[in-house]
This record gives C-alpha cells, sequence and structure tokens, in this order.
C-alpha cells in the first residue's frame, strides 16, 4: 500500500508555522498601529501613557510567544527556539519603531506678540511628592497675578500645563541642559522673560518657593555668554501650597514685587 504521508506532515508544518507567524505579526502590530492611528486623529498622547500602552502590549505580546512556543516548538532544538524569541522580538520592535517613526509632531507653542513677553514655565519640587496638578495651578497664579504688574504692551502666559522643563536642574551649580531648553522654548514662544522656580517642604511641613527667572543672550549682546538662570530669595509659605491661606500669602506677595531680587 503506498505511502502518501511522507511530505503531508511538512506541508502541514509549513502551513501552520505560516499561520503563527502571520498571528504573531498582527499582535504585534496592532497596539503600535492602534496609538498611532490615535495620535494622527489628533488625540496626542503624552510620553508616559504612550510608554506604559506599549508595555502592556509587550506582555501581552510576551505571554503569546510563550504559548507558540511552548505548544509548537517544543520539539525543536534549543537554537530554534531562541531563533524563534529573536525573530518575535524583531516583530514587535519593529513595529514600535514604527510607531516612532510615523508619530505626529507635538503641536506647536502658542507665539507672544509683546515687547517684553513673560512666560511661565512653572515651578518643580526638590522631590518627587509635590503635587503636579497643584504646581501647575501655582503656575496659574503667577501668570494672573503679574499681569496687573506690568506695562499695557507686555503680557504674561502660563506654559505650565504645555512645557516640562528640568528645572530641577536649578539646584546645582552647573544647569546647561536647563538652559539650553529654555533657549529652545524662548525661542519658539518669542518670550522676552522665562519665569519658573524650586518648592520644597521640611519635615515641619513649612513650604518656600524660591523663583527663578531665565535672562536670554540677545538681551545681554555684549555678554552672551551671561545667559542664565538666576534665583530669586526663597519665600516662605504658611499653609502650604494646596490651601486657600497659602495660595492667598503668594498672591499677595507677587502682587507686591516681594519676588523680586535674589542669587544666581
Amino acid at each position: 500500500m503506498p505511502n502518501h504521508s511522507t511530505e503531508n506532515p511538512a506541508d502541514g508544518d509549513s502551513g501552520v508555522s505560516l499561520w503563527l507567524w502571520s498571528l504573531l505579526g498582527v499582535f504585534a502590530a496592532c497596539v503600535p498601529c492602534a496609538l498611532l492611528v490615535t495620535e494622527k486623529s489628533g488625540s496626542a498622547l503624552p510620553l508616559v501613557p504612550l510608554t506604559l500602552a506599549i508595555l502592556a502590549a509587550l506582555a501581552g505580546y510576551v505571554v503569546a510567544v510563550r504559548v507558540v512556543v511552548a505548544e509548537k516548538f517544543a520539539q525543536r532544538s534549543r537554537r530554534s527556539r531562541i531563533l524563534v524569541w529573536l525573530a518575535a522580538a524583531g516583530l514587535f520592535l519593529g513595529s514600535v519603531a514604527v510607531l516612532f517613526a510615523f508619530r505626529p509632531p507635538p503641536p506647536p507653542l502658542p507665539r507672544m506678540s509683546g515687547t517684553r513677553d513673560v512666560a511661565v514655565v512653572g515651578f518643580t519640587g526638590h522631590d518627587e511628592h509635590q503635587d503636579k496638578r497643584v504646581l501647575t495651578d501655582v503656575a496659574v497664579d503667577f501668570a494672573h497675578a503679574m499681569t496687573g504688574r506690568i506695562p499695557a504692551a507686555t503680557s504674561v502666559r502660563s506654559y505650565a500645563d504645555k512645557v516640562s522643563l528640568p528645572l530641577a536642574e536649578l539646584q546645582g551649580s552647573h544647569h546647561s541642559g536647563l538652559e539650553r531648553k529654555t533657549a529652545r522654548f524662548a525661542d519658539e514662544t518669542n518670550a522676552e522673560i522665562v519665569v519658573g522656580g524650586l518648592i520644597s517642604s521640611d519635615p515641619a511641613s513649612q513650604t518656600t518657593l524660591q523663583p527663578a527667572v531665565y535672562v536670554r543672550a540677545d538681551q545681554i549682546p555684549d555678554a552672551p555668554e551671561l545667559a542664565d538662570w538666576f534665583r530669586g530669595k526663597p519665600l516662605p509659605v504658611s499653609g502650604g501650597l494646596a490651601s486657600k491661606e497659602g495660595r492667598d500669602q503668594l498672591s499677595a506677595l507677587w502682587q507686591t514685587g516681594s519676588c523680586s531680587g535674589g542669587s544666581g
């Protein structure tokens, strides 16, 4: 009786392999493609949620690959299983690379058009325990309080919810990275003055705010190398920034000009 099964298993294995790799390819691409479509539609994702979504997709992808390797490649050599993992990793990394290669650029920051415009880039804590929403509200309050104290030709705008500068570098004596990013921000927004600051809290719940001002190189043409951030004197805030008492105290200090002066 003729044996017709000699080549059938190979054909079956080939068909199963093709189906499996097609399935893994679709799985590897579906989440990055979905994120790309979401961003193309105008809903730009911040880096942290985007990274978390990719990691979640990677976790599911790893589980799927493990199942495939255990069921279909368990009897194969170790080298074959390693090649499968490498190929699967290449599929996923390739799809993520496509996502980042075709991500839409972030929307441009609003430009200012006054003669001495002030851009408030926000405040950052000395530690990671400060509420970012509260810090953004403090920047908005600062911009609002400054609006009534500047010439009519000058405007104040808060960019705290649109830009994130490494203001923590103000704690050190060297902050070339912050200076470089601030200069790029000032050019993009046409801001003449950039204001930010540091916020700290001691164990006794005493909050201190230290404002800082960035001086642009074109404001000191005779010594452009002096363009840098300059810190003002620390301001104690009773009750903390989240309390109405603390916010009212800061508004009073800003409106009376108590934020001026300080050290470099």
